[in-house]
């Protein structure tokens, strides 16, 4: 391998400058050039200085957190300033994409010169957040074991999640990058047909002291906030009476053990049987992916639907002879009672009011994903911001001016009959297509035996189709009543409104 050498052949071109004796009264410079150039022009890899600041002016009023080449080349303001043109057209050093990529990430670095990660977003709370008359990031806390809480909620979210009779917690993975999770709070609000986020928190690890964490500091914050104590249905007799969330057991222990070590009088088994509800939805998917036989997961999948103890119990006993460890999970007493009404301790107002599932609460995790996933924490935190800014905008726009965010129907009642319709139509498409096949031969094991000798002996009836068709019916009929006793009762508050404002103008 031999070194290659450079040879230098030099230009006989001779330039000339031609400098004025006073620049400030003369501006102008002139150049001359004698010669003829024996050697190819200069590649155009320079971009000229007037056309990156333009570039770096549209930059900067794009969210250069999530901006990429890519992303960049399809803002309306670059299309504008472009004028139909491509941008390597403008010059034919934006060929090469790394420049483009260059000046976005030069103007990320200069708007945030700590990062994305935890220590970007501790920046940006000490800088724009900590002195803030309603900042947006609460809290930053960080615990012994290694673990991260990042809260994030408004005053005003804070103020109407105290106000609530009941909500819906649950975990999104796809909208942070990394090991992050975001944890939220979630509510529909029947007054504007609206599903809102009422608080974020952003965790490493899902640990009963990280959950036992996330409360003690979400509920101490919205104390300041509304300037009394948090209100508990099972406590106080007045506020909170449920919490529906999915089948995470460390978030249910991790809030026992708060409202356990505030108020003493129970322990966090009571607690929980008081105010903590599973999602039948989460339940039922949880218990399909579990290695148990399928008369096994009649039974569990039956329980909910359950009305009396000795049915319930009846149930209880059958999994317990199936020796299968993935159902004896559910004779633990908060368990049994976040899934049965028979054991339940919640008020049975409020545990036939509230939804059974937190479909809410999935719905905000479509919803604002469609705003960007797999994000860096600090983009995560902003884009959150910017969403609920939007959401509870359009909530004060409703209550000041009455005019909602969407023209359809989407009450508890008309979901309830929608829900109703797709499961007739389920069946009905799934009769269609069923064909009468020669079964297949398995093999018969031990397990199976058993299972089919304790069919044989049970008494226990699993509510089959049918009976959670008529159980949803009646659910509907419920709310139908519940609906035309909240317009009485409005028509009620008119006319005695009506009646003072009479007596106020006789006299």
């Amino acid at each position: 391998v031999f070194e290659a050498k450079i040879i230098q052949k030099p230009c006989n071109v001779k330039f000339y400058h031609f400098l004025p004796l006073n620049l400030v009264e003369c501006p102008f410079i002139v150049i001359v050039s004698i010669g003829e150039h024996n050697h190819l022009p200069p590649l155009p890899i320079k971009t000229p200085s007037t056309i990156v600041q333009d570039l770096e002016n549209i930059i900067n009023y794009e969210n250069s957190l999530e901006l990429t080449g890519r992303k960049f080349l399809t803002r309306p303001m670059l299309k504008a300033y472009l004028n139909g043109v491509q941008l390597n057209t403008l010059h034919p050093s934006f060929n090469n994409q790394s420049k483009l990529n260059y000046l976005i990430e030069k103007n990320r670095r200069s708007k945030y010169p700590h990062g994305q990660d935890i220590m970007g977003v501790i920046h940006e709370f000490i800088k724009n957040y900590q002195n803030a008359d309603d900042p947006y990031i609460r809290q930053i806390r960080f615990i012994d074991n290694g673990q991260l809480i990042i809260l994030c909620l408004k005053k005003e979210q804070a103020i109407a999640l105290s106000e609530l009779k009941y909500f819906e917690i649950d975990t999104s993975f796809k909208r942070v990058q990394g090991v992050y999770k975001e944890w939220k709070i979630n509510a529909f609000i029947e007054k504007y047909s609206k599903t809102l986020c009422f608080a974020r928190v952003f965790v490493k690890n899902q640990t009963i002291q990280t959950y036992q964490h996330i409360f003690e500091e979400l509920f101490t914050i919205i104390e300041q906030d509304i300037g009394h104590s948090f209100y508990f249905q099972h406590i106080h007799e007045q506020g909170l009476g449920c919490i529906l969330a999915d089948t995470e057991k460390a978030q249910a222990i991790g809030l026992g053990k708060y409202l356990a070590n505030k108020y003493p009088q129970m322990d966090y088994i009571e607690h929980l049987q008081n105010l903590y509800r599973i999602c039948f939805v989460h339940y039922k998917r949880n218990i399909k992916t579990k290695p148990i036989s399928i008369e096994s997961k009649k039974i569990m999948n039956g329980i909910p639907y359950l009305k009396t103890h000795e049915e319930v119990l009846s149930a209880l006993n059958q999994l317990e002879n199936s020796n299968e460890k993935e159902t004896q999970d559910k004779r633990q007493p908060w368990v049994l009672s976040a899934i049965s009404c028979a054991f339940t301790k919640i008020s049975m107002d409020i545990w036939n009011t509230i939804p059974n599932n937190t479909n809410a609460g999935e719905s905000t995790h479509a919803n604002i994903n469609r705003d960007g996933q797999n994000l860096s924490l600090l983009a995560a935190i902003y884009n959150a911001s910017a969403f609920d800014q939007r959401q509870w905008s359009s909530v004060n726009i409703h209550e000041l001016y009455n005019v909602p965010s969407s023209s359809k129907n989407k009450s508890q009642l008309q979901r309830t009959k929608e829900a109703a319709r797709r499961i007739q139509k389920r069946k009905e498409k799934s009769t269609q297509h069923k064909e009468p096949t020669e079964p297949k031969k398995r093999k018969r094991t031990i397990t199976s035996k058993e299972n089919n000798n304790s069919q044989q002996n049970s008494d226990f009836v699993i509510p089959d189709d049918e009976e959670q068709t008529r159980w949803l019916n009646w659910e509907q009929k419920k709310l139908e009543i519940l609906e035309r006793t909240v317009a009485l009762k409005e028509r009620l508050i008119e006319l005695n409104q009506q009646e003072k404002e009479h007596l106020n103008s006789s006299f």
